[in-house]
């Protein structure tokens, strides 16, 4: 298995600008230190994996996340012992209030409420912050959508002028009950979720109308074609025991560019890469799934991360949304020796 998964450094190079292993280590580790358990770390890994397979081999969308509604209504992980708050809360204090994971934390009560009132459908808008430099011009919309004991948050991104929220203005006016007054600011859009009474079928007319696509049929038939792979599970395996166990990095990288050759060669077969446009990668800082971390991450703050401008490599294209320092961790150049190299390098009009 370990020969297999020794791939060239060409294609650990390209797996490395969409998926950083040493980001996903230290994430991991923090949440084993945090109590939580091995069994659920290697479920937030294959959840991980298959959204990276999906979105990146394929081009196919599935950016969701399944809570569980408790007996108490508060929203939990599946199979945590500990309600999502705790995660608000906690950045909430670290972050003081008037900030933006503030508002985030109570946002999410008001989403908890909602659904103890017996709302089927909470949306909620996260877009970016005029005032963060860091920011993107895109942001987010969360459906949260009541399936039974489940509540499947739906995250669709749209793009957006972070300096005049139009386009947030537009769905949020589209969606609610009624158009938004006074002044109309990201952190309002996360204080303040809408309860959407429509019924699915008008509600997704709606949400077609502004150019949202949540069909996940697709997904699901690709996820089932990989995974029905004994050689894909294999490879996963090897790679969440690898992540955990401390393997050496190269066999990581080889592990997710089988599972990624795979993913492609399965796509293809079922016409996927000739009918779906590629996706805007959204898997950076140790995965899209935001389980608690050492700074209390949560669906919020993940955003947060995915909103921020990324950095990429002059010298390799290496791009990575967590901070690198001085130097690049895919070609290790550092600032002061990529300027000497610029410095030298003809540059025509």
């Amino acid at each position: 298995m370990r020969a297999e998964t020794e791939k060239p450094k060409s294609v650990i190079l390209e797996i490395s600008r969409f998926y950083d292993i040493a980001a996903e280590e230290q994430f991991v580790h923090s949440l084993l230190n945090l109590g939580v358990s091995r069994q659920q770390v290697e479920a937030y890994l294959r959840e991980n994996v298959g959204k990276f397979l999906l979105e990146f081999a394929a081009g196919v969308r599935k950016t969701s996340i399944t809570y569980h509604l408790g007996k108490d209504g508060r929203l939990y992980y599946s199979d945590f012992t500990h309600p999502i708050a705790d995660s608000f809360e906690r950045a909430a204090t670290l972050a003081g209030e008037g900030s933006r994971e503030h508002a985030e934390f109570l946002g999410w009560l008001a989403v908890e409420r909602a659904f103890q009132a017996g709302a089927e459908h909470v949306l909620q808008l996260s877009p970016p912050d005029r005032q963060n430099p860091q920011h993107g011009n895109y942001g987010f919309v969360f459906w949260f959508e009541r399936q039974g004991e489940s509540i499947v948050n739906h995250i669709l991104r749209y793009d957006e002028d972070k300096n005049s929220l139009t386009a947030s203005h537009q769905i949020a006016t589209k969606l609610a009950t009624r158009a938004p007054k006074g002044v109309f600011s990201a952190r309002d859009c996360l204080l303040n979720p809408l309860v959407v009474w429509d019924d699915r079928r008008v509600l997704l007319e709606k949400l077609a109308s502004l150019g949202f696509d949540i069909d996940t049929v697709g997904a699901q038939e690709l996820e089932k074609a990989i995974w029905s792979d004994q050689m894909a599970k294999a490879w996963l395996l090897g790679y969440i025991n690898g992540v955990l166990d401390g393997e050496n990095q190269q066999i990581l990288y080889g592990y997710l560019g089988e599972l990624y050759n795979l993913a492609v060669k399965r796509a293809e077969a079922l016409g996927f890469l000739e009918r779906l446009p590629r996706a805007v990668p959204p898997i950076f800082f140790g995965g899209s799934c935001p389980v608690v971390g050492k700074m209390g991450m949560s669906v919020y703050s993940l955003a947060d991360w995915l909103l921020r401008e990324p950095f990429e490599c002059p010298n390799c294209g290496y791009i990575s949304f967590m901070p690198v320092g001085d130097t690049c961790p895919s070609c290790r150049i550092t600032k002061d020796e990529w300027a000497e190299k610029a410095k030298d390098t003809e540059i025509c009009d």
